[in-house]
């Protein structure tokens, strides 16, 4: 998906999204004062936002447990014939033709 152009941007924050409330407003003002800075301070902004996106939220130790909790989950789910297991070549088949714009039935 191409990046939208910041003009667009700005439309699209002025628009309150579901579940989001103020937040898409606030997006809105702060791109909107951040284009109005010098380039020296935009790229510092900008430098900023991507740093806090490389921070991690959860710890190692909490993204394994989480994962440890869910692969126990889906195996009490096949125990429990909840799901039916899908042989990998399926699976290949089904994702590969969804990457490609197509549904397959199961």
């Amino acid at each position: 998906m191409a990046p939208l152009p910041i003009t667009r941007l700005i439309e699209v924050g002025d628009r309150p999204r579901s579940g989001r409330g103020d937040a898409a407003t606030t997006a809105s003002n702060v791109l909107v004062a951040a284009l109005r800075l010098s380039a020296e301070d935009r790229a510092a902004v900008a430098a900023a936002l991507i740093q806090s996106l490389d921070e991690p939220e959860q710890t190692t130790e909490e993204v394994e447990a989480a994962w440890a909790e869910e692969i126990q989950q889906r195996l009490a789910d096949v125990d429990a014939e909840v799901v039916t297991p899908v042989p990998w070549p399926e699976a290949r088949r089904r994702i590969l033709a969804a990457a490609n714009g197509r549904r397959e039935a199961p």
